[in-house]
Formats: C-alpha cells, structure tokens, sequence
C-alpha cells in the first residue's frame, strides 16, 4: 500500500511518520522529495518540479512490484494546493492533474491528511518557525492553505482507487497510535 501523508506546515506529519517507521510490524519503507534543497540549488521552476516528481512517483508506483509498505511524506495534493497558493497555478491545471490521476493511476493508495488539534499545539507551543519557512512568512497564508486543501480533499477522495482518512493530530501519545492504527486498518 502507498500512503501519502499530507497536511499544512507544522502540523506533525514528519513526527507521526518516524514513529510509524520504528513499528516494525508496519513493514513501511519511507520517501520524502527534498523539494527545498533541490529548488535553492537548482533555482528552478518550482511549479514544472512539484509536477514532474508526483508524475514520475505516481508513474513509478503504478509500474513496479513493490514488498513493502510505502509512507511518502507529502505527494500531489500537497502540490495542488501549494502551487495555487504560492505559484499562482490556475485552477484549471490542478483539475487537470486531478483528472490525468484518474484517468492513468491504477494502484491503490491512501492519503492520510494531517490537522493539527489548535489548542493542543498552542498549549504546548509546536507552532516554531523554521528556517526553510522563514522565506515563506511574508505570504503564509494558513487559512487559505486549509481551505485549498479542503477543497481539494473533496475533489480527490472521489477518485478510484483513492481512499482518504482525515486525521486530528493532538500532539500526543495517544496521537502516535491512532496513527499508527489507522495505518494497519488500511493494510
């Protein structure tokens, strides 16, 4: 099964994530594009690389045998909703995409959408600013990020062989294994 973990920034996901890997009985492997680096060291369009690394990893699933469980940490919906956000992706384009993931991808995946529980993150104060997000302050635009993602979950969970779970992160214990059991009622 191919997992694809998607959510806003500061959310948790990488956290979830690495507790999940250290559960043996997942059996999960683990991609996440360096999107960053390769974008500050290339100076590229981010936009065409955000696009061709979900194509070619879509393409790559839909093609090969894989033994294992793969987590992939953010995939085509996080592209979606970021390059419309902040590459001014027409609309159109990402309904596009959507349909070409329709129309092409076979294989199942699952999408498990982070939220972040508010109060919980305040109370303990998760909300640090990174570096790499340090560049983005002046446009952060978290409101409008989640309701691109709103919209584009509704969108994407009425492709086939796409199942979405939607998921409040309390930053705690308890968190790290409904995560975890959300995962294996999948497999």
């Amino acid at each position: 099964m191919f997992f694809f973990i998607e959510g806003s920034r500061n959310v948790g996901k990488t956290y979830l994530i690495e507790k999940a890997l250290k559960d043996e009985k997942l059996n999960l492997s683990y991609y996440k594009f360096p999107f960053y680096n390769i974008s500050q060291q290339l100076k590229t369009d981010a936009k065409s690389l955000c696009i061709g690394k979900d194509l070619a990893l879509l393409e790559m699933i839909n093609q090969l045998d894989f033994d294992k469980n793969l987590i992939i940490d953010r995939g085509f919906l996080s592209t979606v909703v970021y390059n419309q956000i902040y590459r001014d992706q027409d609309p159109l384009e990402n309904i596009k995409l959507l349909e070409y993931i329709k129309e092409n991808f076979k294989k199942k995946i699952c999408i498990i959408y982070i939220e972040a529980d508010e109060e919980a993150r305040n109370i303990l104060g998760i909300a640090k600013v990174r570096e790499k997000d340090n560049k983005m302050l002046d446009t952060y635009k978290i409101k409008e990020i989640l309701s691109f993602y709103d919209v584009y979950l509704n969108l994407v969970e009425t492709l086939p062989n796409v199942s979405v779970i939607r998921f409040l992160n309390k930053f705690n214990e308890d968190s790290v294994c409904l995560f975890k059991e959300a995962i294996k009622k999948v497999l």
